[in-house]
């Protein structure tokens, strides 16, 4: 009997009835599409899960953490409702569509009989990270603020989170337009077929991850089709005076610094200091580096044991870069 860890359309199931479902993908993405989706309900459904996430006692809360990631902290649920909430996504709509109602025909020069509103482009399929766990559902939450269907692929290494996530979102919808417009699947890279079969009918496909991971998928997408590519980042700590002394700041400094060992794209690579003083400048890197030196050192199963001959040179150089620079000051 196979594990029912495949959430599709608001039910979930196991491998074979997914691969079967699959083949019909097509035909369920028309459907769904034949049935309209007001971004109130998106938004509604969307606020009334950030309010749960956000309550240390809601039981939405306490189910979903028993699938949080070994070592993931509890209180990314509450950032993620944080995101998730009615204010948030609202700023957002308007931010990058420009109306919080980015369906409604609008005219936008008075002295013309022009109309204008945005549309879905119909299916999206998504190729999740496993390297950070809120990506996945904020990535289809995304998908349906612009009221499209969503197939969303995990590693078969995650845990169900996203699949939980989503169905208790599903959940908050009494007119099941969201759980029609939602399927997570969880499955290896490996299993090209069911990945050629999640994206031959997509519109528009988005990928996270580095240079192979974008590759293999850029493989299936078929012609016409857009490929949004979400690949590494790089990113910053900025800290300023009343905050680079203190002890706790530090700690939830290293604390990123360190996260999955660099591999994860909010790993800070580099620390700003708001200052002109050199002096505090190597006062806070020698205070720093003691609580670095403090954490401990990378696990057997670390990403970053056994880097490729690529990222050792990146390392090499950068060291041998510091050392040479100290020469001039």
């Amino acid at each position: 009997m196979s594990v029912h860890q495949h959430y599709w359309q608001g039910e979930f199931i196991g491998d074979e009835e997914a691969g079967r479902r699959l083949t019909e993908l097509p035909a369920a993405v028309e459907a769904a599409l034949a049935e309209g989706l007001e971004t109130e309900t998106v938004l509604a459904a969307c606020d009334a899960l950030a309010t749960a996430l956000s309550d240390p006692g809601h039981p939405v809360r306490a189910r979903l953490v028993a699938h949080l990631p070994e070592g993931e902290d509890p209180a990314v649920l509450a950032e993620l409702g944080g995101l998730l909430g009615r204010r948030e996504l609202t700023r957002k709509l308007r931010r990058e569509l420009g109306s919080a109602t980015p369906g409604r025909l609008n005219r936008a020069d008075p002295r013309e009989t022009v109309y204008e509103a945005w549309a879905p482009v119909g299916l999206v399929a998504h190729v999740a990270p496993g390297n950070a766990a809120t990506v996945a559902p904020l990535s289809i939450v995304e998908g349906l603020l612009a009221g499209n269907v969503n197939v969303l692929k995990t590693s078969s290494d995650d845990t169900l989170l996203t699949q939980q996530l989503m169905a208790e979102l599903a959940a908050l919808d009494p007119s099941g337009a969201l759980a029609a417009r939602i399927v997570v699947l969880r499955f290896p890279s490996s299993r090209q077929e069911w990945l050629r079969l999640m994206c031959a009918p997509a519109d528009a496909v988005a990928v996270w991850g580095g240079e192979a991971a974008v590759e293999g998928v850029a493989a299936h997408v078929p012609a016409g089709c857009r490929l949004v590519e979400w690949g590494h980042r790089i990113s910053f700590a900025y800290l300023t005076a009343d905050a680079w002394s203190e002890a706790r700041t530090l700690d939830a400094l290293a604390d990123d610094v360190c996260l999955l060992e660099q591999e994860a794209c909010s790993s800070p690579q580099v620390v700003y200091l708001d200052t002109e003083d050199e002096d505090e400048v190597f006062g806070f890197a020698e205070r720093f580096a003691a609580v670095l030196a403090a954490r401990p050192p990378a696990s057997a199963g670390s990403p970053a044991v056994g880097t490729d001959p690529a990222e050792a040179a990146e390392l090499t150089t950068t060291e041998l870069m510091a050392r040479l620079e100290e020469h001039l000051g």
